[in-house]
């Protein structure tokens, strides 16, 4: 009798064991979980404005959409034709302050002007749109709509300084306050694009 009882305990004591192994794993699955879940809210709030800001080419103008609440800091990232990788044919200018809520269609040849006198080059080609998040973390926005975070070289010269300023290269003057930026408020405000 007590062989049976001893095996009975045995079994019952394997049983407990595996029920907690099986508790223990589900808990662990729930708070990857979680943890998942925290990390996706975070990225979107990390990106939160980010996301809210669009660019596009029209024969004309470069058109930038600002369908935040807040207003977006923004860099163009452009590249003269004599050379298609980010070298001295590079030009980052600083756009800057797209108003909340605001279409902003800045002048192809304004952006053409910038790149002439940076680098001799007579066309040039899109790179992507660089927006600055409040907290201060960067995105780029890349032809087609991807955002992601930037490459190393584009967070440095935005970070050093060596972003291009002006209309020309007039010091202190932002690109979007040039009088040829035409600016019109959004009706659909807000919406996440």
């Amino acid at each position: 009798m007590a062989k049976h009882t001893t095996v009975l305990a045995a079994v019952v004591a394997a049983a407990g064991l595996a029920v907690t192994a099986w508790g223990t794993l589900k808990s662990a699955q729930v708070a990857d979980d979680q943890l998942a879940q925290s990390k996706e809210r975070q990225t979107q709030e990390e990106r939160k404005l980010a996301a809210r800001v669009t660019s596009w080419l029209e024969p004309k103008a470069t058109v930038i959409a600002n369908r935040s609440l807040d207003p977006a800091v923004l860099y163009l990232w452009v590249l003269g034709h004599h050379s298609l990788k980010p070298d001295a044919r590079a030009v980052m200018m600083l756009l800057g302050t797209a108003p909340p809520c605001t279409r902003l269609e800045v002048p192809n040849s304004l952006i053409a002007d910038i790149v002439r006198k940076r680098t001799g080059s007579e066309v040039y080609g899109f790179q992507s749109l660089i927006i600055v998040e409040p907290s201060g973390k960067l995105w780029e926005r890349r032809p087609g709509g991807a955002l992601r975070e930037p490459t190393t070289d584009i967070w440095f010269r935005i970070t050093t300084g060596q972003a291009a300023r002006g209309i020309g290269a007039l010091p202190g003057k932002e690109l979007l306050t040039s009088s040829s930026v035409k600016s019109s408020g959004l009706e659909e405000c807000g919406s996440a694009t």
